[in-house]
């Protein structure tokens, strides 16, 4: 994963006390205790690498890959005549909706264009009996830095909560329910974009 290889001074040299050698989170990731990270930065504070690999990850390889899939989606709708789907896993911090803070600038931006290109493609896509929607998961990872966690918080959704979120839609559509396309979702429900 890029994000464990050195980018920018200072990454090459790990400190034991903020990422412990051989200790891991519950999902068998490098446990981190920095104090401080990428969620809690403001604009100025981000990398320019940083910035970079955010976009990567949440806009441009879902744009790649739906660019790339979508040629064999479009086979298979040929032999089964019903929706495919394409969900991209967003979060409200692509929302334009709703207040946000100056805090992590890079994800917001990130999650916006994912929700943008959702609601660029769904009529295209969907002309093609391809349902395409944004999903936001929920809450499920602990972004805040270690050092300003609340005390015995626990999170209020875990993956398996957050992977129904996310094939609702198809689960529903194959059951004979009708096929959504070009939303935000949250909490099973259509949100604001």
């Amino acid at each position: 994963m890029l994000s464990q290889i050195p980018l920018i001074a200072g990454d090459e040299h790990s400190d034991p006390e903020h990422f412990p050698p051989a200790t891991y989170d519950r999902d068998g990731q490098q446990l981190d205790l920095r104090p401080v990270n990428s969620w809690t930065m403001r604009l100025q504070e981000l990398s320019i690498p940083e910035i970079v690999e955010v976009q990567l990850v949440n806009s441009i390889a879902p744009t790649v890959l739906i660019q790339q899939l979508a040629p064999l989606m479009r086979t298979a709708r040929s032999v089964q005549p019903r929706y495919t789907h394409i969900i991209n896993v967003s979060a409200i911090e692509g929302q334009f909706a709703g207040h946000k803070t100056g805090a992590h600038p890079h994800t917001n931006m990130a999650k916006a264009a994912l929700n943008m290109l959702t609601l660029t493609m769904a009529t295209d896509l969907a002309a093609e009996g391809i349902a395409i929607n944004s999903v936001d998961p929920g809450w499920i990872s602990q972004q805040v830095p270690y050092g300003q966690r609340i005390a015995d918080h626990k999170l209020p959704l875990d993956e398996v909560d957050a992977a129904a979120r996310i094939c609702d839609l198809i689960f529903v559509a194959a059951q004979g329910g009708q096929a959504e396309y070009g939303r935000f979702w949250k909490d099973y429900l259509v949100a604001p974009w």
